[in-house]
């Protein structure tokens, strides 16, 4: 599961690249959430906490924790459609 901001912008943007969605972005109480499926088929999860969760999410702290954000930006830039 990748944390993102933004989702339904992000998903506009990864379906112009291309990119296979599993199913409908979903908003429950607890945020907003949708898959799809990297060039091999793996299933990748983007979720965006809803507003009140965010602030324990921002407090968090750890390298841990800053090593998985960066590695799933890293994800979400590979897949992001490249700037001309």
């Amino acid at each position: 599961m990748l944390r993102v901001t933004d989702l339904p912008a992000r998903i506009e943007a990864l379906k112009k690249a291309g990119l296979h969605f599993r199913n409908q972005m979903e908003e429950g109480p607890g945020g907003k959430q949708v898959q799809l499926e990297d060039p091999d088929g793996n299933p990748i999860e983007l979720f965006e906490p809803a507003r009140s969760l965010l602030t324990p999410l921002i407090l968090q702290a750890g390298s841990e924790c800053e090593d998985r954000r960066q590695d799933g930006r890293r994800i979400l830039e590979h897949f992001a459609p490249k700037e001309e």
